[in-house]
């Protein structure tokens, strides 16, 4: 309507214009055919709004927001009439002033709208931010009171955790305490079981049941002072006994002679002399190979243990470990069948470092005796070898010292002396077995000694 209304004033201002430079006679007519065309333009133009915005026109009239325009009536003078002209200008002037007040009005009212609107615009947005920062405070709440539960549950655990480890702690000390007490009571009771033992064990009466085993091996490593006498009667008896047993082919006359000239000291004094040397690692000579004295094995080069087919220990009937010993137990000094290096097939090697620097002159082969083999046979025992002496561990060649031969049928214990002349000292050594008795899957390598001059001793 502001549109329409604006280019009706526009027109009736070039109207104006029009009838202010043409002669009033001759343009009446124009003038009324122009006012007819106005009304007309306004009637269609009203027609064709009134249907489709009435209730909008109402609604505004009804907000005071639209004024309607003033009626102003048409002139009723001839149009033949001179003073029309007059009339006609003073009409459309008053129009003018109508449409430029309603204009300004509308203006007016138009801001106040805006105003009215952006307040209100203003006030929805408020109100839905204020739900938004409603629902994030909602939402930063739950999360803190999450938050805090979780706390509360780990400070409770740490809380708990501590109690325990405090209770733990409390129970800890109580038990040394009580340890300490103990311990100060301790050797009053000792002094008790001890005076208790030696009472049952010097009177063989009363002696307990727990006691038993004790006293029983007390006997079988000591001897009481008071049976010594008697126990040295009777090993003196048993030696004489051997020593007849010995000499019974020899004729009368020549035993006389012979107990005639051997006395009972010389024959103590060759038992004592046999006690003492089999005391001294079965030779009285020192072990320069011996591992308790500084000896070690370094080196097997390509030689494998064996180890034997019955698992020692199995997890559901599969075996995790197998037993087999180190090659380190042929220098040491436990003897006891089974115990030793058993390698696969027949040839084998061990490099051992001596404990100093040694100018060889013999070497010790020992193996279990017939008698001690579960089989009666020591098809596994080494039969031929060789020792080298070596200027370093990985000296492959090195200088032989001899190529021997361990006796099946002989003693458990054989010397093998140092075949080669001005040797230099040596104190790495190479023991390789060539052959066994018989035995195709392995060899068994008991103990081997190595006997010289220390060379700062020459």
């Amino acid at each position: 309507m502001g549109t329409g209304w604006y280019r009706l004033v526009t027109l009736l201002s070039l109207v104006n214009m029009y009838v202010l430079f043409r002669n009033p006679c001759r343009s009446s007519k124009y003038i009324i055919l122009l006012v007819i065309l106005i009304g007309v333009f306004t009637g269609v133009y009203l027609c064709a709004h009134s249907g489709s915005s009435s209730n909008e026109y109402a609604h505004w009239l009804s907000n005071d927001i639209v004024q309607p325009i003033p009626f102003v009536p048409p002139p009723t003078a001839s149009p033949s009439d001179p003073s029309n002209v007059d009339k006609l200008q003073k009409s459309i002037a008053d129009l003018h002033h109508v449409v430029t007040q309603y204009r300004a009005e509308q203006l007016h009212r138009e801001k106040e709208v805006k105003h009215e609107l952006q307040n209100k615009l203003e006030q929805l947005l408020g109100e839905r931010l204020t739900s938004n920062e409603e629902v994030h405070r909602q939402e930063a709440w739950e999360s803190q009171q999450k938050v805090l539960k979780d706390v509360e549950c780990i400070v409770k655990k740490e809380m708990s955790a501590y109690r325990d480890e405090q209770e733990a702690q409390m129970q800890a000390r109580n038990d040394l305490v009580n340890i300490k007490q103990d311990l100060g009571s301790l050797p009053l009771k000792v002094k008790g079981v001890v005076a208790e033992m030696m009472t049952q064990l010097t009177n063989s009466k009363e002696i307990s049941s727990e006691m038993a085993p004790f006293h029983k091996w007390l006997l079988q490593h000591f001897v009481p002072r008071d049976s010594l006498p008697l126990l040295m009667q009777q090993l003196e008896n048993e030696i004489s006994a051997n020593l007849r047993k010995l000499f019974g082919h020899l004729k009368d006359g020549a035993k006389n002679d012979f107990w005639s000239t051997v006395t009972k000291e010389e024959v103590l004094n060759i038992v004592h002399r046999s006690l003492k040397r089999f005391s001294e690692d079965k030779t009285g000579k020192f072990d320069f190979a011996l591992e308790s004295a500084g000896g070690a094995v370094i080196n097997v080069r390509c030689s494998e243990s064996y180890t034997s087919k019955a698992a020692i220990i199995s997890f559901f009937g599969i075996p995790l470990m197998y037993q087999s010993q180190s090659p380190r137990i042929i220098i040491q000094p436990d003897m006891n069948p089974g115990n030793c290096w058993a390698f696969k097939g027949t040839h084998g090697f061990a490099v051992i470092r001596l404990s100093a620097s040694v100018e060889l002159t013999e070497f010790v082969m020992e193996h279990v005796p017939h008698a001690l083999s579960p089989a009666g046979r020591i098809d596994s025992a080494p039969r031929e070898f060789s020792v080298f002496g070596l200027q370093d561990e990985n000296d492959e060649q090195g200088h032989l010292l001899g190529k021997y031969i361990f006796q099946e049928d002989g003693e458990s214990l054989q010397t093998f002396p140092v075949q080669v002349i001005n040797i230099p000292p040596y104190q790495i050594i190479e023991l390789r077995i060539l052959s066994n008795w018989g035995n195709p899957d392995y060899t068994c390598l008991y103990r081997f000694r190595a006997h010289g001059i220390r060379i700062e001793q020459l």
